[in-house]
């Protein structure tokens, strides 16, 4: 696994084994594009977000056990609000009608929902409730949750490693067909999702 590895669309020839440049190599030629992949990047791109979803995943947590009787009526009456904000905003500053249109379907949507499901709300409140209040009794659970976001992010870069590692690896076999390829990449895809479904399960 590089840090700086080469994809070329087009013709592609070896580069000199005498420790030439590269790109000087492959500039010769007109019809071919060349872009760099920094993996490096992606990873740290990777945990940043990973970490930002864990975040908002554990104060998302919080605020439901603060709010656990009213938390349904609020997410719905936000959830109004923000569209008719967009809409309204989005009537006087913007000049294509497209925006406010898409706010306006969306405050009507989110609208309709609100007054079918307000009556059946009571019911699924006092079930979350319940739930929440025994997450609130006891650490196991929330620590749980956590050992398993910190499971999956561990799994995510280990199984991104391997992905470019094995693709980088396998495009310069010459033996190896498309078909392989495309074969190799759905088996890793399902590898990837099958262990996520795993850790989530435990």
């Amino acid at each position: 696994l590089q840090s700086d590895d080469i994809i070329v669309t087009g013709l592609y020839e070896q580069p000199k084994s005498d420790g030439g440049d590269v790109g000087g190599d492959l500039a010769g030629h007109g019809d071919e594009r060349i872009s760099y992949i920094d993996y490096v990047n992606v990873i740290q791109l990777i945990c940043v977000a990973s970490g930002y979803a864990s975040f908002s995943s554990i104060f998302a947590l919080g605020f439901m056990m603060m709010l656990s009787r009213n938390l349904l009526q609020a997410i719905l009456i936000f959830t109004v609000v923000v569209c008719l904000s967009w809409s309204v905003l989005g009537l006087a500053l913007s000049n294509n009608f497209f925006i406010p249109a898409i706010g306006i379907l969306a405050l009507a949507i989110s609208a309709c929902y609100t007054w079918v499901v307000w009556d059946r709300i009571p019911f699924a409140a006092t079930n979350l409730s319940v739930a929440l209040k025994g997450m609130r009794g006891t650490l196991d659970i929330p620590l749980l949750g956590v050992c398993n976001l910190v499971a999956t992010f561990a799994w995510t870069i280990c199984w991104i490693c391997a992905f470019f590692g094995a693709s980088d690896y396998l495009w310069n076999e010459e033996e190896l067909s498309n078909d392989w390829m495309v074969a190799v990449v759905i088996f890793f895809f399902f590898s990837y999702y099958w262990t996520t479904q795993v850790i989530k399960g435990v």
